[in-house]
């Protein structure tokens, strides 16, 4: 059954973000958070943007590249052994998305966003989201046929620990409030 959204999330809170784009319905793939993301953009902004993940036959970085109505989310094709990780780095990278929501309209900010330096902030915010986002699926979760995408707490804190191990400052902090 379809959740209605009278309301928008606390954007500055990425468990708030997670948990208003996490229950969308009763089959409640990772594609449907992405489709609300692309409808909230809609709503909120006034256009059509849309979030395309892909896999990179080349061996390129796992990054979110923003364009004026699209973000692309570049996938390598090395990483798909783990269905854990790329779920985990997928959410992450459209937490970036979340995080900037508010510079779309502006195109000069858009093209900023992929040549500009993450802030440590922002790297947070967007490992708190995925963390919270595939959470909250994992939790929804009751079919036999989903037992794949379940994962405990303890599972998501050392995948994401895991996908951080080169970002000290990064791993340091998560660590802390995971």
């Amino acid at each position: 059954m379809r959740r209605i959204k009278s309301s928008y999330p606390d954007w500055s809170s990425p468990e708030d973000c997670a948990r208003f784009f996490s229950c969308i319905a009763e089959d409640n793939y990772l594609a449907h958070s992405i489709r609300e993301i692309e409808k909230t953009i809609l709503r909120k902004h006034g256009f059509h943007y849309h979030i395309f993940p892909y896999i990179q036959d080349r061996d390129v970085p796992f990054k979110a590249y923003f364009r004026q109505n699209t973000c692309e989310i570049r996938i390598q094709k090395s990483e798909l052994s783990s269905i854990k990780a790329v779920r985990l780095r997928l959410a992450h990278e459209i937490g970036h998305l979340v995080y900037n929501i508010d510079l779309l309209p502006d195109s000069a900010k858009v093209d900023a966003l992929n040549i500009s330096r993450i802030t440590r902030e922002e790297e947070l915010f967007a490992w708190r989201f995925a963390y919270r986002l595939i959470k909250e699926k994992s939790d929804q979760y009751h079919d036999k046929i989903y037992e794949k995408f379940k994962y405990t707490d303890q599972e998501l804190k050392e995948a994401i620990l895991a996908l951080t191990t080169d970002k000290q400052e990064i791993y340091k902090e998560l660590n802390r409030i995971l």
